[in-house]
């Protein structure tokens, strides 16, 4: 919704915009909360799928979200992780945000899809990282 609101553009009919209310903190940190929730059941183990890689990029839109109150896309959020050296495997979210800005390039690429395999461990390393902000979080104006 908050993208939808800060980004869309009207290219047909009429301007509905204005009856959707921007999402609290709070609704963020809760969406958040249910998404890490998510990559602590389901990212223990990932598949041989550059789409393993998207996990990472989650966590760290994620930490973006809930440092700043707004939202980026994940790509930017990697790449704003990686500056920030947030992510304890610097190389899989290295890896990652790669795959992420040219997924046709790495589909098939072998050393990718083994790498992806194992992320798994790294991922739920970088889970830590987003409890940790969680709990520390505090209410931010946007």
């Amino acid at each position: 919704m908050t993208q939808l609101i800060k980004s869309s553009k009207l290219l047909y009919g009429k301007d509905i915009l204005h009856i959707f209310k921007h999402p609290s903190y709070d609704e963020l940190k809760n969406d958040v909360i249910n998404h890490y929730e998510t990559i602590r059941k389901y990212a223990k183990a990932t598949s041989r799928s550059i789409h393993s890689y998207g996990w990472l990029l989650d966590i760290s839109r994620c930490i973006y979200t809930i440092q700043t109150g707004k939202i980026i896309s994940k790509t930017k959020a990697g790449e704003w992780a990686l500056e920030n050296s947030l992510c304890p495997v610097r190389e899989a979210l290295e890896k990652a945000v790669e795959v992420r800005m040219n997924p046709n390039k790495y589909i098939t690429d072998k050393e990718i899809l083994d790498y992806s395999e194992g992320l798994g461990e790294h991922i739920q390393k970088y889970a830590d990282v987003l409890e940790e902000t969680i709990k520390h979080s505090q209410k931010k104006d946007r």
